[in-house]
């Protein structure tokens, strides 16, 4: 099909602003830009957004992209048995998205940017 981004947003007042959002800006860059200035780079991984510190592989989820979740649950099951190989995966979230990732991904990295961040102008 060629879908790159599945979004998991709420039909709500907010869900329609956030989308809107998402249509101006480039919120992955922006994101990224903002927690690690210009040190990242393209990603290793074909479905991370972009290569920050260390070789991780950081996945922007601001916007609930179902795909990449998707993918974050397939890399865990493949690798669930691998006890020499720690995730590589960095989950870049708002912060009140972190407890619900925190716990659909207790092993992963989450690095989180304030709310905030959504609705300031840049």
């Amino acid at each position: 099909m060629g879908v790159k981004e599945q979004l998991i947003i709420p039909f709500t007042g907010v869900g329609k602003k956030l989308l809107k959002e998402f249509g101006k800006r480039n919120i992955k860059e922006e994101s990224i830009k903002y927690l690690y200035g210009n040190g990242y780079g393209k990603p290793d991984w074909k479905y991370a957004d972009y290569t920050i510190a260390n070789n991780k592989q950081a996945m922007v989820l601001i916007n609930n992209d179902g795909e990449k979740i998707v993918k974050i649950k397939q890399d865990r099951q493949l690798n669930q048995y691998n006890f020499s190989r720690k995730s590589s995966i960095v989950i870049i979230c708002l912060e009140s998205q972190k407890t619900t990732f925190k716990k659909e991904f207790p092993e992963i990295e989450i690095v989180t940017i304030p709310d905030e961040f959504i609705w300031k102008v840049h």
